[in-house]
């Protein structure tokens, strides 16, 4: 073998050899890569509780309309003895029921199915800690004093900062001014009529 010959196989492997990474060019891509999906998680979540979040307006808006439409044909809103929720009704597409009379229901004549909190992890969402949806046309609270002629609508949203929240409005449902001062979450959104 000619001293030619050697030097290209040495020349070969030491070009093999060179194109490595060396650990700290490893450890230095590990943390960019770690660092930019630490980042896409992040934003991620936050997309998905906004998400969640619009869906929960969205959804008592769908519900106030159905609850017009019903109020329309009987003149009243579906009566309530107290809160009703969403996570409590073994049947979730119809949790609304009007104790007023047995046989009327919200869906599917109003709506094809009153809607559910994408999470609906628990009663009680006022207080901040559970999310249902809620709903409420009974008498004696604030000004709403006839049965079936009020009504409130209440999800509690994820997103503390967000502009609908009951916490950063001045109008009270009802107007009951000390509403929040009841326990309800500033983070709350409500519809009334």
């Amino acid at each position: 073998m000619s001293a030619l010959q050697q030097f290209k196989i040495q020349n070969l492997k030491f070009k093999i050899w060179g194109k490595g990474f060396t650990l700290v060019e490893l450890m230095i891509a590990i943390t960019i890569v770690a660092i930019i999906s630490s980042i896409g998680l992040v934003t991620y979540s936050k997309a998905q509780m906004l998400g969640r979040d619009a869906k929960r307006k969205q959804d008592l808006r769908s519900i106030a309309i159905a609850l017009q439409l019903y109020y329309q044909t009987n003149k009243r809103y579906p009566c309530t003895a107290g809160w009703q929720e969403s996570y409590q009704n073994l049947k979730p597409n119809n949790w609304i029921s009007d104790t007023c009379a047995a046989d009327a229901t919200l869906s599917p004549q109003y709506i094809n199915q009153v809607p559910v909190d994408p999470m609906n992890t628990g009663i009680e969402p006022w207080k901040g800690t559970n999310y249902s949806y809620i709903y409420w046309s009974a008498s004696g609270f604030g000004t709403c004093t006839l049965q079936g002629q009020n009504y409130i609508l209440l999800a509690l949203l994820e997103n503390t900062n967000d502009s609908d929240s009951l916490g950063k409005k001045l109008n009270f449902p009802c107007g009951v001014a000390g509403f929040a001062g009841w326990g309800v979450s500033p983070n709350s959104f409500v519809i009334s009529n």
